[in-house]
């Protein structure tokens, strides 16, 4: 049990510290952006950003959960 926490703590830490890098990137460049790009071209990036993310929401919508159900099904086969 114990080698299992310690386990999902290195995990955590591994994602986490990745999400935190991701964000923090783009929170540097933030007055990078605005200095490079006009006001509109900005806008226009973030309005492709937010349906990016929109899309990929639907598009994945429950893979993951298939796929695990899948292997665990598969796995009792064998």
């Amino acid at each position: 049990m114990k080698h299992r926490l310690k386990q999902l703590g290195k995990d955590s830490l591994i994602y986490g510290i990745g999400g935190v890098l991701a964000k923090g990137i783009g929170f540097f460049l933030l007055p990078v952006y605005t200095r490079i790009f006009t006001p509109a071209d900005y806008g226009t990036i973030e309005m492709l950003t937010v349906l990016n993310s929109f899309l990929g929401s639907i598009l994945v919508m429950g893979m993951d959960s298939a796929q695990s159900f899948y292997f665990f099904e598969q796995k009792h086969l064998l």
